[in-house]
């Protein structure tokens, strides 16, 4: 492009960070990234929301959280994508209170979470034992009636709350599959 006299532009280094991300080739990435600021192309969210997929990619966690507080700064307000990348991000890496925070933290921006964000980290919140956190996030899921895709994290809210020993927030999880709508197995 450059040697044809094409300027790149913020489309086009958004395009290439996925590509690189993709490719895990974080160091590209973030070459690419200085070339972009040093050419006075200013990131937006869909910049800020691929360089911080990339790097919960890669479970470093300091450098999206950098990115994430960064984006802020620049007056460009988080997306429920932003929160769920981040989100996710901290379920990888075991850091779910983190993630917990951000939750909380979507809500109070106006931003509401969706059903992929409810997905990343109510198991997480399993893994972690954190069942009584589980049972709000999950009450705040049924009141908003969203349903998640994956269905398998209704397997995860019952063992986890079997095991915790807690037979009525089970018995709920299953009230809560029947009010959204989702079949139940033998399994459950």
């Amino acid at each position: 492009m450059l040697s044809e006299g094409i300027e790149p532009t913020r489309h086009t280094y958004n395009i290439m960070f996925w590509g690189f991300f993709l490719s895990l080739r974080l160091d590209t990435a973030n070459r690419f990234y200085e070339d972009m600021k040093t050419r006075g192309i200013a990131p937006d969210t869909v910049t800020y929301n691929t360089l911080i997929n990339g790097y919960t990619r890669f479970k470093r966690m300091e450098e999206a959280e950098k990115l994430f507080v960064e984006m802020k700064a620049k007056n460009l307000a988080p997306t429920v994508i932003s929160y769920t990348t981040m989100i996710k991000g901290y379920v990888v890496v075991e850091k779910v209170d983190d993630g917990l925070r951000l939750f909380e933290e979507i809500k109070s921006f106006g931003t509401q979470p969706n059903a992929p964000t409810y997905s990343t980290l109510l198991p997480g919140m399993c893994d972690a034992g954190k069942t009584n956190e589980a049972k709000t996030i999950l009450k705040d899921m049924v009141e908003r009636y969203i349903a998640p895709k994956d269905n398998s994290i209704f397997i995860k809210l019952l063992n986890s709350q079997c095991k915790s020993g807690d037979m009525k927030a089970a018995s709920d999880v299953l009230k809560a599959m029947i009010r959204l709508s989702i079949p139940s197995e033998a399994g459950h």
